[in-house]
């Protein structure tokens, strides 16, 4: 008998947040991004999903998280060095 464990990762960003920032564009060509791109080094996009309040995104679960703040402290950058 074979056991398998899947690890998975769930972003949860509320839609009413995402309304008053004027991100719906941005997350929108997030999610098709994730789940057009098939490359070893882009996270695997499962699943998207929405309830009354929520935007679910689930994809692979890469232990350490993201990036984003690797690069913070580096004159307001993220890691890429080239956004806010």
């Amino acid at each position: 008998m074979t056991v398998c464990c899947y690890l998975f990762s769930a972003q949860v960003m509320k839609k009413r947040d995402l309304i008053r920032k004027n991100m719906v564009e941005s997350v929108n060509n997030e999610r098709n991004i994730l789940a057009m791109a098939q490359n070893p080094f882009v996270v695997r996009f499962y699943y998207s999903f929405t309830s009354r309040e929520n935007l679910y995104i689930v994809m692979e679960y890469i232990n350490g998280g993201d990036c984003y703040r690797c690069g913070e402290g580096r004159e307001g950058r993220g890691a890429s060095g080239f956004g806010p």
